[in-house]
């Protein structure tokens, strides 16, 4: 996992989705999963949904958030993480 975190891979390929015409935004879930491991102290998180869902998307979206490679704050100050206090202290800028 410290391969994908700490690579521009997840960020590239999230910079690339979130430019396009019919991107819907799901991150909220960011502050579900960051909610799960700090208050919940869940340590491992399965992500399920069928195929064809966004289950990559999702991967590449908590990779670009949590990466320490690039710079998030371009690509999440605009969408809905960016209102929360949670999400807010860990974008980097």
């Amino acid at each position: 996992m410290g391969r994908y975190l700490n690579s521009t891979v997840p960020f590239d390929a999230w910079k690339q989705i979130v430019g396009t015409r019919f991107f819907v935004d799901k991150t909220l879930l960011l502050d579900d999963i960051l909610n799960a491991v700090e208050i919940d102290g869940q340590r491992f998180l399965c992500i399920t949904r069928p195929r064809r869902f966004g289950k990559s998307v999702m991967a590449h979206m908590v990779g670009a958030f949590l990466g320490k490679t690039a710079d998030s704050g371009s690509t999440f100050d605009h969408l809905a993480a960016a209102k929360s206090e949670r999400c807010k202290k860990l974008i980097l800028y």
